[in-house]
């Protein structure tokens, strides 16, 4: 693949993920389709595939870094010194 059609590709990727984010947050996940996402991408329905096998793996795409984040924050605090029912109140704070 040429440098200019690696460029695209990550720039098409990127789209969607914008757009499926979009949409997800304002209309909800179960309330979007492929099709639509494809669109406010401007790729065809068809292209989307090519990315993304399934809505199911945009949305894990989109939810990875959160998801680390929390994870590396509830890590920190369980390595904190403390009593087990601290820890517990940090954690359930944390995940608040």
């Amino acid at each position: 693949m040429s440098t200019n059609q690696g460029k695209k590709a990550e720039e098409t990727r990127r789209n969607i993920l914008s757009a499926a984010e979009e949409l997800f947050m304002t209309r909800g996940y179960d309330a979007v389709t492929m099709r639509e996402i494809a669109k406010k991408a401007g790729c065809s329905h068809t292209a989307i595939y090519i990315y993304f096998r399934e809505k199911e793996a945009l949305l894990l795409e989109l939810s990875l870094p959160i998801l680390n984040a929390l994870t590396k924050q509830l890590d920190d605090i369980m390595k904190q010194i403390g009593l087990p029912h601290e820890k517990l109140t940090t954690l359930s704070l944390a995940l608040i």
